[in-house]
């Protein structure tokens, strides 16, 4: 008896104790997030790229609704007066070669979404085209945030073919033979490329009337795979389900009774 007394004395004081709030919102810290386009673009036929963009964001919280605050530039972005010292430093062999300055432009086309727009500030470098980016070089990004120092470090991405099972102007995958078959999308890896995914277009015409239309098409993704190792070439692979593959055909072309075919 004794011991049921106590145990429900307990349960009564856990009972009374518990409490429903909890609160969401950590301690304040500064949070820097950058994204930045390098690109080298050497591919015969397409014009060496000078323009090299940075993308400079803070993370955020706050009390309320979070889609309310990613509205307001000042929850994304730092203001002049908070960001110093911000550039682009190419590093070979252990020495700093270069320093480039980055310098702040607003651009007016952002798309509507969940982020503030139009406008966006981003912040870019140049270089020329007797000194490109380098390849064998590595480059590092530095600036004073609020007083401190945040930096990140990347390689250059260079161009690579991707060898693949798909041969241009003659393939013909066998998604339907008296059923339903998937085909599996095979490619080689490469050194710098860690991350792949595979999509398809599937473009149509439509003719109304004897009169045959514009092209149209949709784009799908297939899937995405993540190689292993950075070093060794691995082979990938993606499945296109043949009746996924019919089913997203049906439903991205809407019926119309005056399509003769």
């Amino acid at each position: 008896m004794k011991k049921s007394l106590i145990a429900a004395s307990l349960l009564a004081l856990l009972t009374w104790n518990c409490s429903t709030e909890l609160d969401v919102n950590a301690p304040y810290k500064e949070i820097t997030i950058v994204y930045a386009t390098l690109s080298t673009k050497k591919a015969v036929g397409i014009a060496q790229e000078t323009t090299h963009y940075v993308k400079i964001n803070r993370a955020f919280q706050g009390d309320g609704n979070a889609l309310v605050y990613a509205a307001i530039p000042d929850s994304n972005e730092y203001t002049q007066d908070q960001l110093d010292s911000a550039r682009v430093e190419r590093w070979l062999n252990g020495n700093l070669v270069h320093t480039y300055m980055l310098n702040d432009t607003s651009i007016p086309d952002r798309l509507p979404g969940t982020f503030y727009y139009p406008e966006q500030t981003v912040y870019y470098f140049n270089t020329t085209l007797l000194e490109p980016l380098d390849q064998n070089s590595e480059y590092r990004f530095a600036a004073l945030v609020k007083g401190t120092e945040v930096s990140a470090t990347t390689t250059i991405v260079d161009d690579f073919p991707i060898g693949s099972n798909v041969q241009s102007g003659a393939f013909r995958p066998v998604l339907y033979n008296g059923g339903y078959q998937d085909y599996e999308l095979k490619w080689d890896s490469d050194n710098d490329g860690r991350r792949y995914e595979a999509y398809y277009t599937f473009y149509y015409k439509e003719v109304i009337g004897g009169v045959l239309g514009p092209e149209k098409s949709f784009t799908r993704l297939i899937g995405s795979s993540a190689t292993a190792s950075s070093v060794i070439d691995e082979q990938m692979s993606a499945v296109l389900v043949g009746e996924d593959f019919y089913t997203t055909v049906a439903s991205q072309i809407a019926v119309d009774p005056n399509v003769e075919r």
